[in-house]
């Protein structure tokens, strides 16, 4: 299987590659710790989305549940890795408490819809999911803020693009 070259989580490698350039210090273990539950997480993402629960149900859930484990050493690690910013660490908290609070209906309606079948559970469940996606990507988007402060330069210090 193949993912399509638009499946969304280039952004999230640049992202959790950037963060990492921002909080990574010496003698610090945590930034490693991040960047590759970061790697790992954007793994899992790109696969539960590209990999619908149509195509094939386990696949989707073990790569769904691998994203939704691997957020929470993310988020913790975020925090604990914030620049002084107190506009972003207040959203970040917001954010994380609303993303791991959905969890619990999350869960429950997917129980009501695969265990009990329940009619109209795995609409609540729907709506939940997209609740989470968008916590997710909007916690990941509090990092705007603490990039304001961050520049990338790409330079030719040997003066090869000259040659061209």
């Amino acid at each position: 299987m193949e993912f399509p070259a638009n499946n969304g989580i280039g952004p999230r490698f640049a992202l959790v590659l950037l963060w990492y350039l921002l909080t990574t210090r010496p003698n610090s273990l945590l930034p490693q710790v991040v960047l590759g539950t970061g790697l790992i997480r954007t793994l899992a993402c790109g696969g539960w989305t590209y990999v619908t629960s149509t195509d094939d149900h386990n696949a989707h859930d073990v790569l769904m549940i691998t994203y939704l484990v691997a957020t929470l050493p993310w988020t913790l690690g975020c925090l604990a890795l914030s620049p002084p910013n107190r506009k972003a660490i207040r959203y970040r908290k917001i954010l994380a408490a609303l993303f791991f609070g959905t969890l619990v209906p999350l869960i429950y309606y997917f129980i009501q819809h695969k265990v009990h079948k329940v009619p109209g559970a795995y609409t609540s469940y729907a709506f939940f999911e997209w609740a989470l996606i968008l916590f997710d990507v909007a916690f990941d988007a509090v990092t705007a803020l603490d990039f304001s402060t961050f520049e990338i330069i790409i330079k030719d210090v040997q003066g090869a693009s000259k040659k061209y």
